[in-house]
């Protein structure tokens, strides 16, 4: 069984034997050829040069999904954008959305596995400018606290032992954001 993932803000959705852009878990049937479909998916010069004018030199083409994630294996990403704040965060999405182009929000790249066909869509990664946290409310034994998704995992952990908070201890040694 050949399962294709899509991840966009709204979940994860799996769908069995499709041929679209994602990331292959499981074996047999995966057979695809994953730079033939980018290159029918690649972007447009006018969509590289809209995205180069929102973006700058926040967004690269063609970028190398190996070094992205911890595992260092996956192609090239039609486009690399890090988004400075919400809004470009914003931007960056209803741009994949308005041009129907998959998109995907990466943290630290722990546990994600890019095909070596690349990622023909946009990858929006969190780590340069996603990095805040903070108690939000405090409701007896309870400490909700809100935590960006450029944030690596430790930082996380050290902090809430610093402030006395129990329950992420549990993370620590498990990478990512």
């Amino acid at each position: 069984l050949c399962r294709i993932i899509r991840r966009g803000v709204s979940g994860v959705e799996a769908v069995a034997g499709n041929k679209d852009n994602g990331f292959i878990f499981g074996s047999g049937g995966c057979d695809q050829d994953g730079e033939e479909v980018c290159k029918s998916m690649s972007l447009s010069s006018s969509q590289r040069a809209e995205l180069t004018s929102l973006f700058g030199s926040d967004v690269l083409f063609d970028a190398p999904l190996s070094e992205q994630t911890t595992v260092h294996i996956g192609g090239p990403a039609s486009a690399l954008v890090w988004p400075k704040n919400e809004a470009a965060l914003i931007q960056a999405i209803r741009f994949a959305r308005e041009k129907e182009l998959d998109h995907f929000i990466l943290g630290k790249g722990s546990n994600t596995l890019f095909r070596d066909g690349g990622f023909c869509g946009i990858v929006i990664n969190l780590t340069k400018s996603f990095r805040e946290f903070k108690k939000t409310k405090e409701n007896g034994n309870t400490t909700w606290i809100t935590v960006q998704g450029g944030v690596p995992t430790q930082q996380l952990v050290r902090w809430a032992v610093l402030e006395g908070l129990a329950g992420l201890e549990r993370l620590a040694g498990v990478p990512g954001t």
